[in-house]
Protein backbone atom coordinates (compact mmCIF):
# COMPACT_ATOMS: atom_id res chain seq x y z
CA UNK A 1 0.00 0.00 0.00
CA UNK A 2 2.79 2.68 0.69
CA UNK A 3 4.28 1.76 -2.37
CA UNK A 4 1.44 2.44 -4.72
CA UNK A 5 1.13 5.65 -2.79
CA UNK A 6 4.71 6.48 -3.16
CA UNK A 7 4.16 5.83 -6.92
CA UNK A 8 0.77 7.86 -7.25
CA UNK A 9 2.79 10.56 -5.90
CA UNK A 10 5.61 10.62 -8.12
CA UNK A 11 3.11 9.88 -10.83
CA UNK A 12 1.40 13.75 -10.09
CA UNK A 13 4.96 15.13 -9.67
CA UNK A 14 5.49 13.90 -13.24
CA UNK A 15 2.51 15.02 -14.85
CA UNK A 16 0.99 18.04 -12.53
CA UNK A 17 0.18 19.61 -16.00
CA UNK A 18 -1.87 17.11 -17.15
CA UNK A 19 -4.87 17.83 -14.28
CA UNK A 20 -7.47 20.31 -15.43
CA UNK A 21 -7.51 23.55 -13.91
CA UNK A 22 -11.46 23.19 -13.73
CA UNK A 23 -14.19 23.66 -11.08
CA UNK A 24 -12.49 23.47 -7.80
CA UNK A 25 -9.01 24.86 -9.32
CA UNK A 26 -7.22 21.66 -8.65
CA UNK A 27 -4.66 22.24 -11.46
CA UNK A 28 -3.36 25.66 -9.75
CA UNK A 29 -4.18 24.13 -6.08
CA UNK A 30 -1.63 21.20 -7.23
CA UNK A 31 1.13 23.50 -8.82
CA UNK A 32 0.87 25.93 -5.35
CA UNK A 33 2.02 22.69 -3.47
CA UNK A 34 4.21 21.00 -5.60
CA UNK A 35 7.63 20.91 -3.72
CA UNK A 36 5.52 20.16 -0.29
CA UNK A 37 4.45 17.11 -2.61
CA UNK A 38 7.76 15.80 -3.19
CA UNK A 39 8.07 15.31 -0.07
CA UNK A 40 5.33 13.14 0.51
CA UNK A 41 7.05 10.43 -1.26
CA UNK A 42 9.42 9.88 0.89
CA UNK A 43 7.68 8.94 4.23
CA UNK A 44 5.85 6.46 1.77
CA UNK A 45 8.95 5.04 0.95
CA UNK A 46 10.73 4.23 3.85
CA UNK A 47 7.25 3.01 5.75
CA UNK A 48 7.83 0.04 8.09
CA UNK A 49 5.92 -2.66 6.76
CA UNK A 50 8.34 -2.08 3.69
CA UNK A 51 11.35 -3.06 5.59
CA UNK A 52 12.23 -6.70 5.35
CA UNK A 53 11.69 -8.66 8.61
CA UNK A 54 15.03 -9.24 10.87
CA UNK A 55 17.07 -11.94 10.09
CA UNK A 56 15.95 -14.80 13.32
Amino acid sequence: MPVALAVLTAGLLACHRAVPNTGLHLGSLLEAFLPWLGLAVLPCCSWPCCAAPPPP
